[in-house]
């Protein structure tokens, strides 16, 4: 039996609903291209994530100072910043810079990580450093920490399995249960 490449992704399965027409044009240049649809459809997401253009100014949810450089920012490089195989790290970056696009099992999570005392730390160092955005990285995370306490990644790692336990819990009843357990605590 094959074993999977240690250095190998794993890949994520996604169903879409497409007209007629670009599947068939989707299967044809595959043909053409010698290449799987998989292959095809990953290309033109990489080719439009490349070529989205976005401004700064949808960073974080209030207004950014005059100061801070305005630098034309492209998806993929949004992407790079937020994205992490640390699912907290990509959870807290997330919340941070694009908090109006988390869901509500998202904020449950992070309401949770800021109501409970055992997640309060010293963490405040959150992104990626020196790039083109660093001036309006540091403002962001300065802006959300001066309305947030610092968190402890290590307690939120050590809880992550609870916290996501106590999030659908949460969803379901459509409240926080009464009395938490965390380990570690």
């Amino acid at each position: 039996m094959a074993k999977a490449q240690p250095n190998r992704v794993k890949a994520e399965t996604l169903s879409l609903r497409i007209s007629p027409e670009l599947k068939f044009g989707l299967e044809l240049l595959s043909r053409i291209e010698e290449r799987s649809l998989t292959t095809q459809v990953e290309k033109a997401l990489r080719e439009l994530f490349a070529t989205a253009r976005m401004s700064i100014d949808y960073f974080s949810n209030t207004d950014i100072p005059e100061e801070i450089p305005r630098h034309e920012i492209y998806f993929l490089d949004i992407l790079h910043i937020v994205n992490s195989v640390d699912a907290p790290t990509r959870l807290v970056r997330t919340a941070m810079l694009l908090p109006y696009t988390m869901n509500q099992r998202e904020q449950v999570l992070m309401e949770l990580i800021h109501s409970q005392t055992v997640f309060r730390g010293e963490d405040t160092d959150i992104f990626p450093t020196d790039n083109e955005y660093t001036e309006a990285l540091d403002w962001v995370t300065e802006n959300y920490f001066t309305r947030y306490s610092g968190i402890s990644f290590k307690a939120i790692r050590k809880n992550w399995t609870r916290l996501n336990e106590v999030a659908d819990q949460t969803i379901e009843l459509g409240h926080y249960p009464p009395e938490i357990e965390w380990e570690g605590c």
